[in-house]
């Protein structure tokens, strides 16, 4: 079954928790590098 597109109402669901994670580590790794 295809996953529903992002830009759903069903699919931000679906993928809400993988992009808040992906946001948060990408936004601890910016902070990293910008404080070294």
């Amino acid at each position: 079954a295809r996953q529903p597109a992002a830009w759903t109402p069903a699919g931000a669901r679906r993928w809400a928790p993988a992009a808040a994670r992906v946001a948060w580590a990408s936004a601890g790794w910016a902070l990293r590098a910008a404080g070294r």
